[in-house]
């Protein structure tokens, strides 16, 4: 028997979370030699992904969602990169290194055979070589493939267009801002401090980058519109801004909403301009990558994204932290506007690399 720690929900939150209170480290063991697998198998967990969109599974049973909710004392799940120990699944082995979905919070997880059908083989011979494994979950990790999916498959992007992106300093807007001025768009971007627009206009080189705590957003969206492309990932008064300065037949992607995600239903922002959706003829479209990536899986591992990323085409930030204990932080921190740039991941295995 191992030591097996777990991070589970306590209690649901019903505005923010709480350091203490909604989630818990929980001791447990495993028998790595005996625990039955059923068809799965047993992996050793080196890297997780803290993402905001698993908020919405510790909601209460009477919201609905796209993603099923957690059960109280249930370990929370989210995105990983995992080494196989043993399995009894034929599209994995001992030693694949794995990127996988749906992996509980914990130092060891016997991971069930629907849910090794979606995963990848980070090892195989014909995938792109990137700097360390936990790149696969940052530089191509759920908010690559969210900001290729969204872009590839909804913007009916055209070069010359004008892109408006919020949160772009964060996981999926950086990849955003990459993904438009490789196509040839014009990128106006926002972020929360002066330090995160000197690093969007510096290093990956958007046409117009401000701070929205500092400047006024209408203004700055006036000054360079009118805009074709809004990838929203805040939410809020952002889309009023939006709709204002929007053109003709403009894409509103609505990808996020995390300055809403943390406040009571009744202190959210609701839309006050909505006329303009009619008027400039808007096409909204609300998305969830995993419903589309698989239009654009091959192209994102083998030809372009991922192999972008082996070549030091992209640029990337990841936000680390060690140890499981320290998990729980991490996921709190994704909720605070002072937040900062990058990927947020927790190294779990003290082997990871």
């Amino acid at each position: 028997m191992v030591p097996n720690r777990a991070l589970t929900l306590s209690e649901r939150p019903t505005a923010e979370l709480i350091r203490g209170k909604h989630l818990k480290l929980v001791d447990g063991q495993i028998d790595l030699d005996n625990v039955p697998l059923n068809g799965g198998a047993l992996a050793k967990v080196h890297w997780l992904s803290p993402d905001p969109y698993i908020k919405q599974r510790m909601r209460p049973p009477t919201v609905k969602s796209y993603v099923p909710m957690f059960e109280i004392g249930q370990a929370v799940e989210g995105h990983a990169i995992v080494e196989i120990l043993r399995s009894e699944h034929s599209s994995v082995k001992k030693d694949d290194m794995l990127f996988a979905s749906g992996v509980p919070w914990s130092e060891y997880a016997v991971l069930p055979a629907r849910g090794l059908q979606s995963s990848v083989v980070l090892n195989a011979n014909d995938m792109p070589k990137l700097p360390r494994y936990s790149a696969w979950l940052s530089a191509c990790g759920m908010p690559a493939m969210t900001a290729f999916t969204g872009m590839e498959v909804f913007s009916k992007a055209k070069s010359g267009e004008k892109l408006f992106v919020t949160a772009a300093s964060g996981a999926v807007g950086q990849m955003v801002c990459q993904w438009s001025k490789k196509q040839g768009l014009f990128v106006i971007a926002s972020a929360g401090s002066d330090d995160k627009v000197a690093y969007l206009r510096d290093v990956l080189k958007v046409d117009h980058a401000f701070n929205y705590r500092t400047a006024n957003v209408l203004d700055e969206l006036k000054k360079h519109g009118p805009i074709d492309i809004f990838f929203d990932n805040t939410g809020g008064s952002d889309i009023d801004a939006f709709f204002e300065t929007a053109a003709d037949f403009a894409r509103h992607l609505v990808c996020g909403a995390i300055s809403q995600y943390s406040k009571a239903a009744a202190d959210q922002h609701g839309i006050r301009n909505w006329f303009y959706v009619i008027t400039k003829k808007l096409t909204i479209r609300g998305f969830v990558y995993s419903d589309d990536f698989a239009k654009v899986k091959e192209r994102f591992y083998h030809q372009e994204w991922a192999q972008w990323v082996a070549d030091g085409e992209i640029k990337y930030v990841e936000d680390e932290s060690v140890g499981i204990e320290n998990l729980e932080q991490a996921f709190i921190s994704l909720f605070s506007s002072r937040a900062g740039s990058g990927k947020v991941i927790v190294k779990i295995a003290p082997e990871a690399n």
